[in-house]
């Protein structure tokens, strides 16, 4: 089953969600709880890995005012995000339809895995097929 189908299952309520304690889930507030755990977990994953970069940032320039003009925010947050998309789309590659997707400390470490790695993927795809710049 693809990605889509299970999306597409899910939102005309066809994926039986787990039931929780306090009774029942919708299959829709169910998809987008697991897509909102998977995608901060991958920005989580993407936090660890961005983590040296402003450090570098730092060591590399004398004063505060420096810090400030060489320091990226917009790239930061951007990364950041990608992160999260990497992290919920691993969670849809995972997903059966009958909802048993594990929680447990493995897939925990496998989706902050895939923000921490996925983001390396993305960003390389945007890089190498992304616009050019013919300014010269």
């Amino acid at each position: 089953m693809t990605a889509t189908n299970v999306i597409v299952l899910a939102v005309l309520g066809q994926i039986v969600p787990p039931a929780t304690t306090a009774g029942q889930l919708s299959a829709t507030n169910w998809l987008l709880l697991l897509l909102l755990l998977g995608g901060f977990l991958g920005l989580l994953g993407q936090g660890l890995r961005v983590i040296p970069g402003p450090k570098k940032v730092h060591d590399r320039t004398s004063d505060a005012a420096d810090f400030a003009k060489s320091f990226q925010l917009n790239r930061l947050l951007m990364s950041l995000f990608i992160g999260f998309i990497a992290g919920a789309l691993a969670v849809i590659a995972f997903m059966e339809t009958k909802s048993d997707l594990p929680m447990d400390r493995q897939m925990i470490v496998t989706l902050i895995g895939a923000g921490y790695a996925g983001t390396d993927f993305i960003e390389g795809l945007t890089k190498k097929f992304g616009k050019k710049n013919n300014s010269a």
